[in-house]
């Protein structure tokens, strides 16, 4: 409750759309150019993407899928790594399977991820090759991403998935600032699921990313729109793949990133995911 009425507070301060929205300008309104295509294939380390919904978990699973079928192909294959925390994970060897000719998932528990981070032996030897694509898409729950902090350094992209209403506004700002505490340096794309004809969702992602900037030090960019439709209407989308690419110019590359990446690269003769 604290946390809601700082934000609340903080986006009033810095414009009256949460005051009153009929009294906003369409000055305010963010206009990009849309564009069709997504990025192409990254020169380099691979991009860690890590994405998450502050409404529901389940949209996150939907999201990494997505954003996985549009920005992998023949020449930029990537790698799905889904991290449970249930029982029968737990105690399972590590799994995978292709899901296609350029995607491939590795099913792994929490408890292996451990792994990666603390065993000083896992460190980069310099042969890495990352056959297993330019792009890492991690799924998991929040909860288990916050214990695990050199993960959390590690990550080149955080993806926050909202509706452009207050409490889910609030809820990721309070995971983004506990990913903050845990030394997140990633760069911040803000999808919202909404219908933005109105503009509404450009709007906020103003206020947002400039409170974000002010109290967690943070960039954002505003990745667009992503309208998950429960009434069967479909999907519609409006996403400006052009700023997938407006974060940092050289991927980083620390002991985090490099012991997790030479532990994927470990896993890749696992068994078939169940």
């Amino acid at each position: 409750m604290k946390e809601r009425l700082k934000l609340k507070r903080g986006l009033s301060e810095i414009s009256p759309l949460f005051a009153k929205i009929s009294r906003l300008s369409d000055s305010m309104v963010i206009h990009e150019p849309r564009q069709i295509l997504p990025p192409g294939n990254l020169l380099g380390q691979p991009e860690i993407i890590f994405s998450w919904s502050a409404d529901d978990e389940t949209d996150a699973h939907f999201l990494n899928n997505y954003f996985a079928a549009k920005l992998v192909s023949a020449d930029s294959p990537g790698l799905l790594i889904t991290l449970g925390s249930d029982r029968k994970l737990t105690e399972a060897a590590p799994k995978s399977e292709p899901w296609s000719a350029s995607l491939r998932r590795l099913c792994l528990s929490a408890s292996q991820l451990n792994e990666a981070f603390s065993s000083k032996l896992m460190t980069y030897d310099g042969a890495l090759s990352f056959e297993f694509g330019n792009r890492i898409f991690l799924e998991m729950k929040m909860n288990v991403l916050l214990k695990s902090p050199d993960l959390i350094k590690s990550i080149d992209r955080v993806v926050l998935f909202m509706h452009p209403q207050v409490e889910s506004i609030t809820e990721t700002y309070r995971k983004l600032k506990k990913m903050a505490a845990c030394g997140l340096s990633a760069d911040i794309s803000i999808v919202f699921d909404a219908d933005d004809a109105a503009g509404l969702s450009a709007r906020v992602y103003e206020l947002f990313s400039d409170f974000v900037s002010k109290r967690l030090s943070l960039n954002s960019n505003y990745l667009g729109t992503l309208h998950l439709s429960r009434g069967g209407a479909g999907l519609s989308q409006d996403l400006r793949w052009t700023n997938w690419g407006e974060g940092s110019l050289f991927r980083k590359m620390n002991l985090e990133k490099l012991r997790f990446l030479s532990w994927v690269e470990k896993k890749q003769g696992a068994q078939i995911c169940p």
